[in-house]
């Protein structure tokens, strides 16, 4: 048998084993003797250890080849200011750091380096610091702060991941704990706010950006310019259209362009061969602490590993590897061949704790070992575990370890680069390993003299490779020294590469010359569809008739890419009319019988029509179809006209009150819209939309909403009549409809009760309802207990006070005490599984069935009983910000609750707990908060007995994870 499987069952029948306390830390070599590599090609060495490397977490050389290490030795929770940076120096050319001295001290928390100008920027919240040696002893004399401001939460979730990027700026991730970032002589009102967001700035300039994120740990740039974030349980996102783009259409808010290279739930499955102790309630067997995240870009591993994605897992002990597998404009992570249940690499010490990877000036792969007994911070741990745990077990070692290939020996490229000429540097722009290159081109760019000028033009023709090439276009850009003729050139090259990055360069003031014109129309039918997106980011910079033409020809041609529509979407501020008339004219069928993706994409375009508000391009747009019909496109048009409005606090036909032929015509696109959402033989989908369209534009009176909440019918039918009714705040239709509270789906019942939340005479209804014993108190999520205790009228807060108590009164670990015995009791899997879609699917998937509000739960079946019982009667004790809870109160009295999605200047977007997105122009909001708590309700004792836990626990838990079943029609 495969000793990997062997590995696997030792696991089952010991549990922790490998991970008891008793475990003693192990020397470097004896470590050694514990890796496993998927890939027998490859062999692993150690490079540097303690006491020269002490709690290392990231790494970086200098163009003289000196390692900087960041040792973060004041983790978990100080002693700091203990951080430091040290400099390791490899004296004999062996391979080994023989000479280690201590470069910068007494930092707070340090999290990455980045060298620089002779000297080195580093991360250590809340700073950015710049430090460098000025009179050669070894230790920095110059020590300054460059930016402040950044959070300073926990010790896992701050500012680090500093990356060169070949535009000439350096990216960094914000860790999760946004801030108010300025430079410390300029005054607190310019600070850049970085809420949900990471950065990049300037080394020469100084101009700080807020970027797409949030990467928790490690940002990644590759060959092409691609951007890749990291997250604890999402390894690995790419950043598909930068954030600045979107930004340019101010109805865009709450749009993302991240796209998740892994489905943790599904394929995020990882093999371990050390099961380590463990306190956080994530799954082992599932990403769980992913960290450090790398693209490959050596020279010293077999080829088919470059340009793959790499990532530790600290927790588990692995690094593991994805082959990033081209997918329209972004990709798809892919294991590879040797790598179908292990890891490029592994261990079976528990103490290994690979935090870092990065590509050497050899070519090799680095990877940096904490090496500590324990890795998870306190904050994670459950607060009854913390006590007797000394988490600064191990903090006297640290490694660094370097992979290649067995028969080609690592040695970098001599000599230095600091060494080279001008000539010399140009040449290496062309190298095959990326360290090489981007030092290459840092040390030209502050050169950045005629001579370097010169000679890098001429080597964007003399290089060999494309991506020799693809650089030394953009380093003439980033030294502001591309000729047009030059851009004109590259935007025609043979190579896909070369054009993509060419249309990234063409100058503002430059965008409407006709050549440049001409280019870019050309290039909207290029064969790549990465070219084929710049272009359509490119072409929303022309305000040109012929630029619109060819959007909507791309809109047409490619109607099933949403990477490109968003791009199209993102360059139509005030031509949405025209652009939709463009692509019906082209394509009628889009307005006829539009498919899926095309109806979407008509009610995105109705969605921004709406938000803007023009009153004679909602008239126009509502006689798209000349026939009078309220076809397909003519419905998903106008229902995106209306929730558009609905975010700027208007209705449809409030918009058009001025204008009495477009109110007639409104009023027959309505009455057919009735005809069509009570009509069991139009699709379920279709449905849906047309009540969206009445609830948004017409009286209740136009519409049986009561029919329409009842279990028989489709659940988009009911989400959507349940939706309806917070938009008509009819409170005799609502008094009738509680009366149906029994028959109707958890999910419907949930959007029911976010509706009558809506307004305050509606909730007298919701609080009727709880009096009766119709509604149960558990059926309340925590953001509708949250917004009951905010309404301000005085007696109906007080008829709250008597029905669920105040939010966060209630004693949640009495509850969990109380049930402790649920523990004891055997489980019955199958009836779990009839509760947990009862109760848990709205909101939960498992096994890819279910909701995606909350976490996918397929991994938890490896997490301790004990565990999952706090987290069902307690959810809030420990909340992973990004499943925090925020309430919005509008000006005009509404509430609504839900996970922040996104943050604009102009808008804010919410995640309600039936997935539905709610998007509130900033104008509107009078108090935006978090709630400090969960969007998990609590109140599940009052619904389940003991043996009902018992049997949601086993079902959670049971060895192989199946959906649960489908809701009974």
């Amino acid at each position: 048998m495969n000793k990997w499987i062997w590995r696997c069952l030792l696991w089952s029948c010991c549990g922790a084993a490998w991970g008891e306390e008793s475990q003693s830390p192990l020397a470097p070599g004896d470590e050694f003797q514990t890796f496993q590599l998927a890939d027998e090609r490859l062999t692993i060495e150690l490079v540097a250890a303690e006491p020269d490397v002490i709690d290392p977490v990231a790494c970086a050389w200098d163009e003289r080849g000196n390692l900087y290490v960041v040792e973060m030795r004041d983790y978990p929770e100080g002693p700091a200011p203990a951080g430091q940076i040290k400099l390791l120096r490899d004296t004999d050319g062996d391979g080994r750091y023989s000479q280690s001295s201590v470069f910068a001290s007494e930092l707070n928390y340090p999290t990455s380096v980045l060298p620089y100008r002779g000297g080195v920027f580093v991360t250590a919240a809340p700073n950015l610091w710049y430090f460098k040696d000025t009179d050669g002893d070894g230790q920095a004399d110059e020590r300054r702060v460059v930016f402040t401001g950044f959070g300073e939460g926990n010790q896992q979730l701050r500012v680090n991941g500093l990356t060169w990027g070949r535009d000439g700026w350096i990216y960094g991730s914000n860790g999760r704990s946004d801030g108010e970032v300025r430079r410390p002589e300029q005054p607190s009102e310019s600070a850049v706010s970085l809420r949900r967001h990471d950065f990049r700035f300037h080394p020469e300039t100084l101009a700080f950006e807020p970027m797409a994120g949030t990467s928790q740990y490690g940002v990644a740039v590759n060959d092409a310019g691609d951007h890749f974030l990291s997250w604890n349980t999402v390894p690995m996102r790419h950043m598909v259209i930068a954030d600045a783009w979107l930004a340019r259409h101010p109805g865009l808010a709450g749009a993302s362009a991240l796209n998740i290279l892994i489905d943790a739930s599904k394929t995020g499955r990882v093999y371990p061969l050390a099961l380590p102790r463990t306190f956080n309630r994530e799954s082992i067997q599932h990403f769980n602490a992913s960290c450090g995240l790398a693209i490959y870009r050596g020279d010293a591993l077999p080829t088919e590993y470059v340009g793959n994605a790499l990532v530790c897992e600290a927790l588990l002990g692995l690094v593991h590897r994805r082959v990033l597998v081209p997918d329209g404009a972004t990709y798809r992570g892919e294991r590879g061949p040797q790598e179908v249940e292990r890891e490029l690499l592994a261990a079976s010490d528990p103490w290994f704790r690979p935090v870092n990877l990065t590509t050497g000036p050899d070519g090799a792969l680095y990877v940096v070992d904490f090496y500590r007994k324990w890795v998870e911070h306190p904050q994670f741990v459950p607060e009854a575990s913390r006590g007797g745990v000394d988490y600064r077990t191990g903090d006297d070692r640290g490694r660094i370890w370097r992979i290649r290939q067995k028969d080609r020996p690592a040695a970098a490229a001599a000599p230095w680069p600091d060494q080279c000429d001008t000539a010399a540097l140009v040449d290496r722009l062309d190298h095959a390993c990326g360290w090489q290159r981007d030092a290459a081109q840092r040390l030209l760019l502050t050169r950045g003299d005629s001579p370097t000028v010169d000679l890098v033009r001429r080597g964007l023709d003399a290089t060999r490779s494309v991506q020799g090439r693809r650089l030394a276009l953009a380093t003439l850009n980033a030294l502001d020294e591309l000729p047009s003729e030059l851009l004109l050139k590259s935007l025609n090259y043979p190579e896909a590469e070369i054009r993509e990055l060419a249309l990234t360069l063409i100058p503002e003031q430059r965008r409407p010359e006709p050549q440049f014109v001409t280019s870019v129309l050309k290039l909207a039918t290029d064969e790549s569809p990465r070219v084929r997106l710049q272009a359509a980011l490119a072409l929303g910079e022309l305000k040109l008739p012929a630029a619109l033409n060819a959007m909507a020809t791309l809109a047409s041609a490619h109607p099933d890419d949403k990477w490109l529509r968003l791009a199209l979407l993102s360059g139509l501020a005030e031509r949405e009319l025209e652009f939709v008339r463009q692509v019906v004219a082209q394509a009628p069928q889009w307005l006829a019988a539009p498919n899926a993706a095309q109806q979407s994409a008509l009610r995105d375009v109705g969605e921004l029509l709406g938000r803007r508000g023009d009153q004679a391009e909602l008239t126009s747009a509502l006689a798209l179809d000349d026939k009078g019909k309220l076809s397909p496109g003519q419905l998903a048009l106008t229902t995106g006209i209306g929730t558009g409005l609905e975010t700027t606090g208007k209705r449809l036909d409030m918009a058009l009150a001025g204008d009495s032929q477009a109110a007639r015509r409104l009023a027959a696109l309505l009455e057919q819209a009735v005809t069509i959402a009570s009509n069991a033989n139009q699709t379920a989908e279709h449905r849906a939309l047309a009540i969206e369209l009445l609830s948004s534009a017409a009286p209740r009176k136009t519409l049986d909403v009561l029919s329409l909440l009842d279990a028989n019918q489709p659940d988009e039918v009911q989400l959507a009549a349940a939706r309806a009714m917070g938009r008509w705040a009819d409170f005799e239709l609502a008094r009738s409809a509680m009366e149906l509270w029994g028959r109707l789906s958890t999910k419907t019942r949930r959007q029911f009760a976010s509706s009558l939340l809506r307004t305050q005479p509606m909730v007298a209804v919701l609080l009727d309802g709880l009096e009766a014993g119709t509604v149960a108190d558990g059926e309340l999520d925590a953001a509708q207990r949250e917004a009951l205790w905010r309404i301000d009228d005085g007696a109906l807060r007080a008829r709250v006070g008597k029905l669920i108590g105040e939010p966060g009164k209630s004693d949640r670990s009495a509850v969990v005490n109380d049930f402790q015995a649920a523990l004891q009791l055997p489980g019955n899997g199958p009836r779990g599984a009839q509760l947990f879609q009862q109760h848990c699917n709205t909101c939960h998937a498992m096994a890819g069935q279910g909701g995606h509000i909350g976490p996918d739960l397929a991994s938890v079946k490896s997490r301790a009983a004990a565990a999952l019982l706090v987290d069902v009667l307690d959810p809030s004790r420990e909340v992973p910000p990004d499943y925090m809870n925020y309430l919005i109160e509008t000006a005009d009295g509404q509430l609504l609750g839900g996970l922040l999605v996104a943050e604009a200047a102009n808008a804010i977007t919410l995640r309600g707990v039936d997935g539905a997105q709610a998007t509130i122009a900033r104008e509107r909001i009078e108090r935006f908060q978090s709630t400090g708590k969960s969007l998990m309700p609590e109140g599940f004792e009052q619904k389940l007995a003991p043996q009902d836990i018992a049997d949601v626990l086993a079902f959670l838990t049971q060895t192989e994870s199946k959906a649960p079943p489908k809701p009974r029609p």
